[in-house]
């Protein structure tokens, strides 16, 4: 997508864009630095680009192993207001306090059967993953 492309996009109030980072790097291997700057310049390009404010992130990788506390308070420094992290899972009240760490519900068409999209979407299978904790931002 061309930005002129996404800015006509954007433009739809019911649309939000978010970032992704600059390199689509392991941020949780790279030095406090450098993962502060991925963070920050995207967040900058697309906010210049659109003339809009980014709001939301999505890790590049959001696993245990790629996303961690380090990760979750350098977003919250970048002035994300939300991040989600690619840990299974669904939104619940105690989300409210994790806001960097949200868990999300994979449904891009690869593994997922349309037959099985009641269950994804009905939080039971993420429970099970998780062993039924509501919150995991570790």
């Amino acid at each position: 997508m061309s930005w002129d492309e996404l800015k006509a996009f954007a433009a739809d109030p019911l649309v939000s864009v978010g970032a992704h980072c600059v390199t689509h790097c392991n941020l949780a291997q790279q030095s406090e630095a450098i993962a502060r700057e991925e963070l920050s310049v995207s967040r900058a390009r697309i906010e210049a680009a659109l003339g809009r404010p980014v709001l939301h992130l999505a890790y590049p990788y959001g696993d245990r192993h790629t996303a961690g506390p380090r990760e979750f308070a350098l977003a919250r420094a970048a002035g994300y207001k939300t991040a989600v992290t690619t840990r299974p899972g669904m939104i619940f009240r105690e989300s409210r306090d994790h806001l960097t760490a949200l868990p999300r519900v994979s449904l891009n068409g690869n593994y997922q059967d349309a037959r099985i999209l009641p269950v994804l979407t009905s939080g039971a299978a993420t429970a099970m993953w998780n062993g039924f904790r509501r919150i995991d931002a570790a």
